[in-house]
């Protein structure tokens, strides 16, 4: 007793002090650590739902404009399909702002100021045996230019058919917005008459990249998505819902799964409980994640919050 007495004199609390100092450095650098690794581990999670973003493949589409540069232009295309499409999809690039109809409905629209940006769009249901109409509006903010547009429509049937429609010679466009019929058949819609509109310039590729602006997938892995309904729940008027899918995966090293979801709502995504992603409103759009270096073997969950405030 007395011994510890005498070592807390004078040099024993200088002692007590720099070990009590040394004490709180420790555990602010381990605080640190855990900061950084608990940061490195977020990062990691939900970097796992970023696509890589190859560059897009366009076929035979081609920048096409109207014959006098404009800073807004309309375009329309006309095809004929011989069955209802299983899968298609409207994959499409501009500078910087478009908004894009099929058959009269709009699907997307988007606007990112000062670079070509493009999207990817599943056309669901809204193709149709028969006569379709593609139409865009393409307003380039960043003039001088012109608002130039590439697009390319995949689509497949169940009969084995397939096919595309791009962006070339043959799209007619307009630097105006024009009605019809004292103003009630609009540019858009079907019954829209555009013989009289100048067929489109085929342009030179723009310099620079063309950057994403949704989160997308190349076309192809549409064609592997199941023709899933849409599902609510059975309150009318909910203010937000969750939608939780449980599943087994059989032992093996998982390096990819790919998770379509539309949503009229915006969206929380989480994945085995361990990462969420929050998704502004995506009507029209399918946005696609690759959720396999989330998943393990045995179970697994996916949880899905939606609202129907946004």
């Amino acid at each position: 007793m007395n011994a510890t007495a005498a070592s807390a004199g004078p040099g024993g609390a200088g002692t007590s002090a720099r070990s009590a100092a040394a004490a709180r450095n420790g555990f602010a650098i381990t605080l640190v650590a855990f900061a950084i690794l608990l940061g490195a581990f977020m990062a990691s999670a939900l970097n796992a739902y970023k696509v890589d973003a190859a560059p897009p493949a366009w076929g035979e589409a081609r920048w096409i404009a109207p014959a006098v540069p404009a800073a807004v232009a309309y375009y329309r295309v006309e095809f004929t399909l011989a069955a209802k499409p299983t899968h298609a999809v409207l994959q499409l690039a501009a500078p910087d702002s478009f908004t894009a109809y099929v058959n009269g409905t709009q699907l997307g629209t988007s606007t990112f100021a000062s670079v070509n940006t493009f999207d990817l769009l599943d056309l669901g249901a809204t193709l149709q045996p028969g006569r379709n109409v593609i139409a865009v509006r393409v307003g380039r903010r960043t003039y001088p230019g012109t608002a130039g547009l590439l697009a390319r429509v995949l689509w497949r049937d169940d009969a084995g058919g397939s096919g595309a429609v791009e962006t070339g010679a043959e799209w007619r466009t307009s630097p105006r917005e024009e009605h019809q019929i004292d103003g009630t058949v609009l540019w858009y819609s079907p019954d829209f008459h555009a013989e009289e509109w100048a067929h489109a310039d085929v342009q030179a590729d723009p310099a620079g990249p063309v950057h994403p602006v949704h989160p997308w997938a190349d076309a192809s892995l549409f064609e592997a998505f199941p023709s899933g309904n849409w599902i609510w729940s059975g309150n009318a008027t909910p203010l937000g819902v969750t939608f939780r899918r449980n599943f087994e995966l059989g032992a093996g090293g998982i390096r990819h799964a790919w998770l379509g979801v539309a949503s009229r709502g915006p969206y929380t995504l989480v994945i085995n409980r361990t990462s969420a992603i929050a998704v502004p409103v995506s009507t029209g759009f399918m946005d696609v994640y690759d959720i396999g270096p989330l998943l393990s073997p045995g179970s697994n969950g996916i949880e899905i919050d939606t609202s129907n405030i946004g």
